[in-house]
C-alpha cells in the first residue's frame, strides 16, 4: 500500500492534469415509439494528463458518462494513452491513440483508424483509442510515421432504445480480415506530413480494420431449396440480420490544408480497396465492400471586425467516386453533400461562441443536418453550451439509408461544465 500511495504522490507531482465535469441534459422530439429514450439526464468527466519522466512523455485522455434516464450512453472511453520517446531527431512511441487525419470540420473522409462512440452527433462521434506503437523521423520541414495497428477495438453502436442507434439491437461488432483465422492483426500504416508556410500537406498508406463503413447482416448462412426454414432459399444461420461487419482494406490518401491570403483552402481524398471475397447474407441479399475514392474539398475564411468580432465562414463539399449512387446513398451518411456554417467568437470576458450550420445533401434525396449551438463562460472555471440538431430526413423504403437512421431524431441539449 505505501508503494502505491508513493507512486499516486509522484504522478501527482509530476503530472499536469486538467479536465472537467459536466451535467448534460439532452431533449429529443417525442417519436411515439415506447421504448425508446427521449429523454437523457446523465454526468460524464474528461480527464487530461501528460507528465515528463527520465526522457520519456506521456500523454492521456480518458472520458465517461453515466445517464440516469438513458442507460445506453453509460459508457468509459480511453481515447488517449501515449507513451514517447525522443532520440534526437527519432521518437519510439506506443499505447492508445487517437488519430486525427484531416482538416475539415464536418466532412472527414480520410478519418478512419479509430472506433467510434455512435451514439454522439454523426459529423464529430467520439473516439476510442486505437492500440498502436511506431517510430517517427523527423526533418527540416517534413516527418515519417511508421506504425503497427494490432489491435480490434470495436465500435460501440447504440441499440433499438437509442434516439441515436440504427433503430435495433444489434451484436457486437466483427470485422472481416484478408486472410480468414488469422490470429494476429498486420495491419499498419505510414504517414508523412510536410510543413511550409504556404500550408501543410500528408500523404499517407494503411492497411487496417475499416472503422467507416458497416455491413449489417451474417456471415453464417444456409441453403434450404425448400423454404421450410425461413420461407427463403438463404437463411441466416441463427435467424439474426443485425451483426455489423467491418472489413480489412488498404487506403491510400492526402489531405492539405492551404493558406491564400484570408482564405485557408483544405482538400482531403482517400482511395479504398478490399481483397475479399467473403458474402454477407443481408436483407438486400449479399453483400460485399466496393473499392472506391472517398473525397472532400473545403473553404474557411475568418473575418475581423472592429468591435472585436471574429468570424469564421466555412464551405465544405463531400463526394465518393468509383460506386453507384445506390451503393453510395446506402454505405455513406455523406456521398454528395454539402456544408455551410458560421462560427461567431465575441471575444469578450465571457468568451461566448454562438455556431451555426446545415449539411445538404445534393444527391437528389431532399435530405438535410441543421445545427445551433450556444457556448458561454459564466464564472472562472464554469461553462455553459446549448445547442438545437434538426434533421430533415424521410424514410423512403423498409430499410433506412444514410441519415433516413436518424428520421425525427430532433435533438436539444444543455451542458453545464466545470473545468479544472
Amino acid at each position: 500500500m505505501k508503494y502505491l500511495l508513493g507512486f499516486l504522490l509522484s504522478f501527482n507531482v509530476l503530472a499536469n492534469t486538467s479536465g472537467h465535469i459536466s451535467i448534460d441534459q439532452r431533449f429529443f422530439d417525442n417519436d411515439g415509439v415506447e421504448i425508446s429514450n427521449d429523454r437523457g439526464f446523465a454526468v460524464s468527466t474528461n480527464l487530461r494528463s501528460n507528465f515528463s519522466w527520465m526522457g520519456v512523455d506521456f500523454s492521456g485522455n480518458v472520458m465517461g458518462r453515466v445517464d440516469d434516464q438513458d442507460p445506453t450512453r453509460n459508457i468509459f472511453i480511453l481515447q488517449e494513452a501515449m507513451l514517447r520517446y525522443k532520440l534526437g531527431t527519432w521518437e519510439i512511441f506506443g499505447g492508445y491513440e487517437k488519430f486525427n487525419l484531416g482538416a475539415h470540420e464536418v466532412f472527414k473522409p480520410a478519418d478512419n483508424l479509430n472506433a467510434r462512440n455512435f451514439d454522439s452527433d454523426v459529423e464529430n462521434t467520439e473516439k476510442f483509442g486505437e492500440l498502436t506503437y511506431g517510430v517517427k523521423k523527423s526533418f527540416s520541414w517534413w516527418d515519417v510515421s511508421l506504425f503497427a495497428l494490432p489491435g480490434e477495438e470495436k465500435h460501440y453502436i447504440p441499440g433499438a432504445s437509442s434516439r441515436l442507434g440504427v433503430g435495433i439491437d444489434v451484436q457486437d461488432v466483427e470485422y472481416v480480415q484478408n486472410i480468414n483465422g488469422e490470429e494476429y492483426n498486420n495491419e499498419l500504416g505510414i504517414i508523412a506530413n510536410f510543413y511550409a508556410d504556404l500550408g501543410d500537406f500528408s500523404i499517407f498508406y494503411l492497411n487496417h480494420l475499416d472503422k467507416k463503413l458497416p455491413i449489417f447482416g451474417n456471415v453464417d448462412y444456409i441453403t434450404d431449396i425448400t423454404l421450410t426454414i425461413c420461407g427463403v432459399i438463404v437463411c441466416p444461420a441463427d435467424n439474426t440480420l443485425n451483426t455489423p461487419y467491418y472489413y480489412e482494406t488498404k487506403e491510400y490518401g492526402a489531405s492539405a490544408s492551404v493558406v491564400l491570403s484570408d482564405f485557408i483552402l483544405k482538400a482531403d481524398v482517400v482511395s479504398r480497396n478490399y481483397n475479399t471475397s467473403v458474402d454477407i447474407l443481408t436483407i438486400n441479399g449479399f453483400e460485399r465492400p466496393e473499392n472506391h475514392t472517398d473525397a472532400a474539398i473545403g473553404l474557411e475564411y475568418t473575418q475581423y471586425l472592429d468591435s472585436g468580432l471574429e468570424v469564421r465562414y466555412l464551405a465544405e463539399y463531400a463526394r465518393v467516386f468509383g460506386v453507384s449512387e445506390e451503393v453510395a446513398v446506402k454505405r455513406f451518411i455523406f456521398q454528395d453533400d454539402l456544408y455551410v456554417g458560421v462560427h461567431l467568437t465575441m471575444n469578450d470576458p465571457m468568451d461566448t461562441k454562438f455556431n451555426i450550420g446545415g449539411v445538404i445533401d445534393l444527391s437528389g434525396k431532399s435530405e438535410g443536418l441543421y445545427f445551433a449551438s450556444f457556448d458561454r463562460r459564466l464564472a472562472q472555471n464554469w461553462r455553459i453550451k446549448s445547442g438545437l440538431r434538426y434533421i430533415d430526413a424521410k424514410s423512403s423504403g423498409f430499410y433506412p439509408q444514410g441519415l433516413e437512421i436518424f428520421e425525427d431524431d430532433h435533438q436539444a441539449y444543455l451542458n453545464l461544465a466545470f473545468y479544472f
